[in-house]
């Protein structure tokens, strides 16, 4: 039956007296069509790659040194600050702006270590990691 916990199914087998749970893609129920189900198999699998390779090209990005990155000067910080107080909602909720702008900062960083590293990406001799985190097929894919 299906576990809500786990969000699997619980399988018994009667004659081998074996257990096992198991994710929806990997079931074939009898009045399915065997075709369709191995279609779906074969998304969720493909999905899943396309999920994995994706997270590994932000640990990538992530564990990249962030200290020696050159932030905004005070000129930009303040035009933000300026243009982020003059929104209504904002004032009237009364937010700190430094979070904001240590927000700001962060993902100007992390964006920053994306361009180098894509850059580096594209170096002959890192073909091969290149096409082992960014297919040509997954190449859309955005940071999210």
């Amino acid at each position: 039956g299906w576990n809500q916990q786990e969000a699997r199914f619980d399988l018994f087998w009667i004659q081998d007296n074996v257990s096992a749970m198991l994710s929806r893609p990997f079931l074939v129920f009898f009045c399915e069509d065997p075709h369709r189900a191995a279609e779906r198999l074969m998304s969720a699998l493909e999905n899943r790659a396309i999920a994995e390779r994706q997270v590994q090209y932000n640990l990538y990005i992530d564990c990249m040194p962030k200290e020696e990155m050159e932030l905004r000067d005070e000129d930009q910080e303040a035009r933000m600050l300026s243009e982020a107080l003059n929104s209504d909602k904002l004032v009237q909720a009364e937010l700190d702006p430094s979070g904001m702008l240590a927000e700001v900062s962060s993902d100007f960083v992390w964006v920053q270590n994306r361009i180098i590293f894509d850059d580096n990406l594209n170096l002959p001799h890192q073909a091969q990691l290149k096409q082992n985190l960014r297919p040509e097929s997954d190449l859309s894919l955005i940071h999210i």
